[in-house]
């Protein structure tokens, strides 16, 4: 699937999704940011965390910048249902898409509504994070000059000798 994604960027297109999927579904969610089209025109969603690449080009890599530029609003202006993590979010959306049709719904991450961690939350977390022996540092992120990697790099070099050697 990755082959044929790319060929498709390539020609500045985005691939249709009977190409990956042959079963009919009555919706589709898209999680991130970008909707492949429907030949059967099947309706979709699209989760938006944030609108960076319209706000703030200036801290995304080129590459990501064009790809989101450019597949991007029509994903979000042909979605149904747009899925976000904040108010602010959603206002960018309203801003930046005035037209939009689609209903928006602002799901917190954590849900603001969540008072205690869950027990299947607890036990991926443990299950997954418990294999890896001593302490360690987990960024999550994406690798974009606007999430200050190298700040937490130099961070984590003027720590004093005895706890990075503990990590």
């Amino acid at each position: 699937p990755g082959k044929i994604i790319s060929i498709f960027k390539y020609v500045n297109r985005r691939a249709p999704i009977e190409l990956f999927i042959k079963r009919r579904f009555d919706f589709i969610l898209f999680t991130n940011y970008v909707a492949l089209p429907s030949l059967r025109k099947t309706p979709y969603g699209v989760v938006v965390y944030d609108l960076s690449f319209l706000d703030c080009p200036e801290y995304l890599r080129e590459k990501n910048l064009k790809y989101l530029t450019q597949f991007s609003p029509p994903s979000i202006t042909e979605a149904s249902l747009i899925v976000t993590i904040s108010e602010f979010t959603k206002a960018r959306l309203r801003h930046h898409f005035p037209n939009l049709k689609a209903k928006i719904v602002v799901t917190h991450i954590p849900p603001v509504t969540q008072k205690k961690t869950t027990k299947a939350v607890e036990s991926i977390a443990t299950g997954t994070l418990s294999s890896i022996k001593g302490k360690y540092i987990l960024y999550v992120g994406t690798v974009e000059p606007r999430k200050n990697i190298t700040k937490l790099v130099k961070a984590y070099s003027m720590l004093p000798k005895a706890i990075k050697g503990s990590y």
